[in-house]
């Protein structure tokens, strides 16, 4: 839990020996440091200011959930960079990779990038898109994902990946971009597979010459149930339906009771709650045979009922 100061007059350096800051340890780079490993454990504080240059000739490596790191200066890593998950790399500084690249956390509000260097993210370019707002929900249709841009240049599409570990990405779809804009543009994109699992998603943006930038995951669980109606049974002396009513609680849900002639004898609104509601209606006064029909998001279910 101790603390390293390199004074703007001051250096570290070696080709040969590695730097590791321990749990709770605190890193401040004004001067020079150049390492072989420089490796961050988790709740450690790291600042390099700007105008310093450090450099790593093996591996950076910053763990999981380790948010206490402010890269203002430039950072050039000779082997491989890895930014762990739940980790934040933040400043405006610029970083260049020459071996492989792990992005999984969030560096200078890009994330989930992966692959072979070389590979820079600098903060010092300003962004194609200025995007502000970034949001995923629920809905009866599925995971929404929606964005907008208060402005963009050289914009040519937008990507949509998904994954379910934060490792392996399958691009899903892709919206064109305005190009050029200096208007608010609204954007979304709806997934309509059930998540039953933690799944996160992370919008790439495309210029015109094939630049990219990947922005912040988002993840969410929407697991959609399925509804259905079902009959706990009718009280006679009360003249009372008693009935389950399964739904994701998104929507309300229109019952109805109908003769054998097509005429509604009953009709109730409800607003339900995600999953298993005990409803329960009036009873037709006649004997006979009924239809009991739940009508939600224009999807009708229906089961018969006799009254006696």
């Amino acid at each position: 839990t101790g603390k390293i100061v390199i004074n703007s007059l001051g250096s570290l350096t070696s080709n040969t020996n590695s730097l590791e800051i321990k749990n709770g340890g605190a890193l401040e780079v004004y001067g020079l440091l150049q390492v072989y490993d420089l490796t961050l454990n988790n709740s450690s504080n790291i600042i390099i200011a700007a105008d310093v240059h450090v450099l790593v000739y093996n591996d950076f490596t910053n763990k999981n959930n380790t948010d206490g790191v402010v890269f203002d200066g430039i950072l050039d890593v000779m082997g491989a960079f890895y930014n762990g998950n739940g980790s934040v790399i933040g400043g405006c500084g610029k970083i260049s990779v020459a071996g492989y690249y792990y992005n999984w956390g969030t560096t200078y509000n890009t994330s989930g990038q992966e692959g072979n260097g070389p590979f820079v993210i600098n903060c010092l370019e300003a962004l194609p898109i200025n995007l502000i707002d970034y949001k995923i929900k629920c809905t009866k249709t599925g995971s929404v994902l929606e964005w907008s841009t208060a402005s963009e240049t050289n914009n040519d599409y937008f990507s949509i990946e998904k994954s379910t570990d934060m490792k392996s990405w399958k691009i899903v779809t892709t919206l064109i971009g305005e190009i050029n804009s200096k208007n608010l543009k609204n954007y979304s994109f709806t997934d309509s597979e059930s998540n039953d699992v933690n799944t996160y998603y992370r919008i790439t943006q495309t210029d015109l010459d094939g630049k990219y930038v990947s922005f912040d995951m988002l993840s969410i669980l929407c697991k959609l149930v399925n509804n259905k109606l079902d009959f706990i049974g009718v009280n006679a002396s009360e003249r009372k339906i008693n009935l389950i009513v399964t739904t994701d609680g998104l929507n309300p849900v229109t019952l109805t009771v109908t003769d054998m002639n097509g005429n509604n004898k009953i009709v109730k609104e409800i607003y339900p709650v995600k999953g298993a509601n005990i409803i329960q209606l009036d009873s037709p006064n006649q004997v006979g045979l009924y239809v009991v029909n739940m009508i939600q998001n224009e999807k009708s279910y229906s089961k018969r009922l006799y009254i006696n």
